[in-house]
């Protein structure tokens, strides 16, 4: 089943979406990334589970993405910060510590 939503927070580990109480906590999805106003960019596909279901719509962490979908991820929160420099020092943070 294919439910059209809107992203309302993103970040590299899940996404908010809003879009009403369409799944449940623990359902397993794919979720399809498209940037709105922008043509010709290839679709991003992720594997996700629904960790939290509210009025305002579910939240889904992310649990199966590959390194093209993972790096383009990073490019679109790179693009819409405030200020770029904050995000990339997260990115790093986010490293397991042997990297």
């Amino acid at each position: 089943e294919v439910i059209a939503c809107e992203t309302t927070d993103l970040c590299l580990s899940g996404v908010k979406i809003g879009c009403g109480r369409h799944r449940r906590p623990g359902d397993r999805c794919e979720i399809t990334f498209h940037r709105a106003g922008i043509t010709g960019n290839r679709l991003l596909r992720v594997g996700g589970e629904v960790v939290r279901v509210d009025d305002e719509g579910m939240a889904v962490l992310f649990t199966d993405m590959n390194y093209r979908a993972f790096t383009s991820l990073q490019g679109i929160l790179l693009d819409n910060a405030d200020n770029p420099f904050d995000v990339a020092e997260e990115f790093l943070d986010s490293l397991p510590p042997d990297q």
